[in-house]
């Protein structure tokens, strides 16, 4: 199994509108180059891989954006090459274990960021 990276979105990037504030991040979606078999022959193909908050990285997973952060979890290579190469993110080291609890909303402050960010969606 590969080892996972880290990627967190750049400062300038996913900014609040209104307040200038880095926003964590909802989805992306990428297009991963992929070679694959077609009538007996190996073509250049892309895949769509959608990035997205999740508790945690299951096994069928390539990638998981942390929830309540900025941080993208991946454990594909070529996932990781495709956001290295997309200039938005930068690579880090792995999270402290209280970023992965806050990310899995099992702390106090991931509470109330989820009963802020449910507050400004009700205002729109």
């Amino acid at each position: 199994m590969p080892d996972l990276r880290y990627f967190e979105l750049n400062d300038d990037v996913g900014l609040h509108p209104e307040t200038g504030t880095p926003q964590p991040l909802a989805e992306i979606a990428l297009r991963i180059p992929k070679a694959t078999m077609r009538d007996g022959e190996i073509v250049d193909t892309e895949e769509r891989v959608l990035i997205q908050p999740a508790g945690e990285l299951k096994p069928r997973d390539l990638v998981r954006a942390l929830p309540h952060t900025r941080i993208v979890e991946v454990r594909d290579p070529l996932v990781a090459a495709a956001l290295e190469n997309l200039g938005l993110f930068h690579e880090i080291d792995a999270p402290p274990k209280r970023d992965e609890q806050h990310a899995r909303g099992e702390t106090q402050d991931a509470r109330q960021a989820d009963a802020r960010n449910n507050d400004d969606d009700s205002e729109e």
